[in-house]
């Protein structure tokens, strides 16, 4: 079910990263960020009187995101290519129901990489990599997961 009624969310971001390029090897990057979201937009599930779940969409009150992201991008061999990063960070919920506000807070991380093989000068082949560990959301937690395509 749509919500005529929400908001956009909106996000201030502030980051601080450093770079360090080497000759014909790559790059390695740190970065150290802080983010904080209004009007969050989440899933709502309702259970209606006759037993029919309803999914829609409300604005909850705000997200917090602070901690350090690391990345390489590299090439292995002349036909190997690494691209590779890893997030650790706190998440906090400030959730509004029924004008209480209740926090939630977790630490997290995420790690995602990208491998690719060159074939011929025109054609490459790509493996990726995502894993998503433990977070939370306004009425649950989700549990890790992983996928590669």
């Amino acid at each position: 079910k749509g919500n005529p009624l929400l908001k956009p969310e909106f996000t201030d971001s502030y980051e601080f990263n450093i770079q360090k390029s080497f000759k014909n090897v790559g790059f390695i990057s740190l970065e150290l960020f802080h983010r904080k979201t209004n009007n969050v937009i989440s899933n709502i599930y309702k259970l209606r009187e006759d037993n029919v779940m309803i999914q829609t969409f409300e604005n909850l009150n705000k997200s917090y995101s602070t901690g350090i992201e690391a990345m390489i991008n590299t090439p292995l061999t002349k036909w190997l290519l690494l691209n590779t990063s890893t997030s650790l960070y706190n998440y906090k919920l400030e959730v509004e129901n029924n004008s209480e506000i209740k926090n939630k807070e977790s630490f997290s991380w995420n790690a995602r990489y990208n491998i690719m093989f060159k074939i011929k000068n025109d054609l490459m082949l790509q493996y990726t990599g995502f894993y998503r560990g433990p977070s939370i959301t306004p009425k649950a937690e989700k549990k890790e997961c992983f996928f590669r395509t």
